[in-house]
């Protein structure tokens, strides 16, 4: 069954009057599908992660969800993008969110995936490489840890 209609739909209820414009961005992530949504107050473009529903069934899931969004949220580097705000479903203790700026441009996936035959350059590949692990260095100088690297 296709949740994300669903989703969408709850998160329209719930972000009635401060978000417009939630359309699906991606809902393959491991821990959450995404939106994009405006913010209505500050007119900015905004991401929401969404917990899947399917693993909010456990509370370590649930926990490792909160716990993602907090980390993030508490760290402040130019290349980690930061945890504005938490959304819960008072209604529905499963439904869990977290609201993100939207940052514009190509995923290194979505480029890598697109000219699979046209590899980066040198250049290129070294002032990403240099990005993520300016970011790792700091998220590792606050005892955070990133699972999925």
């Amino acid at each position: 069954m296709d949740l994300v209609p669903h989703i969408r739909k709850r998160l329209e209820e719930l972000l009635r009057g401060k978000y417009s414009d939630i359309n699906l961005l991606n809902s393959s992530g491991g821990m959450g599908v995404i939106f994009k949504a405006m913010d209505t107050d500050l007119n900015v473009p905004r991401v929401i992660k969404v917990f899947p529903p399917g693993l909010a069934l456990t509370e370590a899931a649930r926990k490792r969800f909160l716990d993602e969004a907090q980390l993030q949220a508490g760290l402040s580097h130019a290349n980690i993008v930061p945890v504005v705000n938490l959304l819960r479903d008072p209604q529905d203790p499963d439904f869990l969110a977290f609201i993100m700026p939207f940052i514009s441009g190509e995923s290194l996936a979505d480029r890598l995936e697109r000219s699979p035959t046209k590899p980066l350059g040198l250049e290129q590949t070294v002032s990403i490489m240099r990005q993520v692990l300016l970011a790792l260095d700091h998220a590792h100088r606050q005892k955070i840890i990133h699972r999925d690297i």
